[in-house]
């Protein structure tokens, strides 16, 4: 009996603990680790990079043999007649047909293929880097949400505990006006912002709405219990001009161009092997039969090398190699675009860190200025050296100081993750949420595909 009652005690307090236990909170890191593997954007890029993939296997397809099968099967039928009558002629019925093969080997069409490949690759390098600026802008987007709803909420928990305050003002007014020593207008005032509360309540509850159906539509779920505190990013540069080289030798839309410009040279000398000789390797075998009044069989193969040497296409070629040419040129020039968007991107965020820095350290002195304020004017209108409009406003500049510090806090930690991606490190792979997710690598599917030479099904099984 001892035994049961101790076992029944203890379920209960269990039971007690884990009821009283707090739902943990989600964190940044646990935020974007769900964004990382959720957002649709990100795992549309995913599938257009496994597409670009596929662009070496098409380019190494050229080198490959290609083989052809082919059989014809029929029936024919002939009736000869004579002046004697249809008795007088002939009948000849015979079945014909016949199978074969065919292939076609490139030898060489002036390294045409080679260079295809080497751009095809390219390719998939700057795909890759297109592939990781995407994860940034995402995990950047997430941030953003993830601090917008902790910011909201703590408005709203800021202009509830406003509306309670008023409600305190309107009940103190009139029962001052009660016993004579308050006003109507005293009255008056503390409803008037009572009303402004509640409305200040209403705007920053819609807000949070607006912002928590971002969050759900960047992360993937609704925001439950989040950290209080977020941390701004790690891994900062100490300088403004540490960040700016190294955002130009990082950033994966600057090593994107740059890859660019690499497939547009190689294309460039993929379209200039069009003026080169070719030279192909051709076979064919097929066999012949018909059956009838005599049976007849026939084997014919023949092996060829065919040689093709371009005189004069009316200048089409000579047009494309220029095309290719000026393309390449406008990719260099995309680069240089590039370095100067980053490098602009760069020094934005950086400034926009170091305001709001600067601006929590005044939010926060503003902060304690205004409740010393408010605490003061209550007690000077309690023995008549202050107004109720003296609270009132007092009030109001300490909500709004309150708001203030919330608006720089959040701030600060979207500033520093903005921050990091202009520099290019807020990749899943750089804050170390990549590894932990089930999200296979780009170079997974890379490596599955590149020298295959058969089959319809992708490496997910699609």
């Amino acid at each position: 009996m001892r035994t049961t009652t101790k076992t029944v005690l203890a379920a209960a307090s269990a039971l007690a603990i884990m009821v009283a236990a707090p739902v943990s909170a989600e964190t940044l890191k646990s935020a974007l680790s769900a964004a990382f593997k959720n957002n649709p954007t990100l795992n549309a890029a995913r599938a257009g990079q496994r597409a670009t993939n596929e662009s070496v296997g098409i380019a190494k397809s050229a080198r490959r043999p290609s083989l052809t099968a082919s059989g014809q099967l029929g029936t024919e039928t002939s009736r000869t007649f004579n002046t004697a009558g249809f008795a007088a002629g002939t009948n000849n019925d015979v079945v014909l047909g016949s199978v074969g093969g065919s292939f076609q080997q490139n030898i060489f069409n002036g390294f045409q293929v080679s260079n295809d490949i080497r751009s095809a690759k390219a390719s998939v390098k700057a795909g890759l880097e297109g592939l990781r600026n995407t994860e940034q802008s995402v995990l950047v987007l997430a941030v953003t949400a993830y601090s917008d709803v902790l910011r909201d909420r703590e408005i709203v928990k800021l202009q509830e505990r406003d509306v309670q305050f008023s409600q305190e003002q309107v009940r103190a007014a009139r029962a001052q006006a009660e016993v004579g020593e308050g006003t109507r207008t005293d009255v008056a005032l503390a409803e008037a912002d009572l009303a402004a509360a509640l409305s200040a309540l209403a705007g920053a509850q819609a807000d949070l709405r607006t912002s928590e159906a971002s969050y759900r539509e960047i992360i993937g779920h609704q925001p439950s219990s989040l950290s209080s505190k977020p941390v701004s990013a790690p891994g900062l540069p100490t300088s403004l001009s540490e960040a700016v080289k190294i955002s130009q030798r990082e950033h994966p839309l600057i090593r994107s161009a740059q890859h660019s410009v690499d497939a547009g040279q190689f294309n460039v000398r993929s379209t200039e092997g069009t003026l080169l000789p070719s030279v192909t390797l051709n076979g064919s075998y097929q066999r012949s039969f018909q059956t009838g009044v005599i049976d007849t069989n026939s084997d014919t193969a023949q092996v060829t090398a065919d040689v093709t040497v371009p005189i004069f296409l009316g200048g089409s070629r000579f047009s494309t190699i220029r095309q290719a040419k000026e393309t390449v040129g406008q990719l260099r020039i995309q680069v240089d675009e590039n370095r100067r968007s980053i490098e602009q991107g760069v020094r934005s965020s950086w400034a926009a860190l170091e305001s709001a820095t600067s601006q929590i350290k005044s939010a926060r002195t503003n902060v304690r200025a205004s409740q010393i304020a408010v605490d003061g004017l209550i007690e000077e209108r309690k023995v008549g050296q202050a107004t109720t409009l003296d609270v009132l406003t007092a009030q109001s500049n300490l909500i709004a100081a309150q708001i203030s510090l919330s608006n720089a806090l959040r701030d600060r930690v979207v500033a520093s993750y903005n921050l990091l991606a202009s520099i290019g490190r807020f990749t899943g792979e750089r804050i170390s949420i990549a590894s932990a997710s089930i999200v296979e690598p780009p170079s997974f599917h890379y490596e599955k595909v590149v020298d295959r030479w058969f089959g319809l099904r992708t490496p997910s099984g699609k």
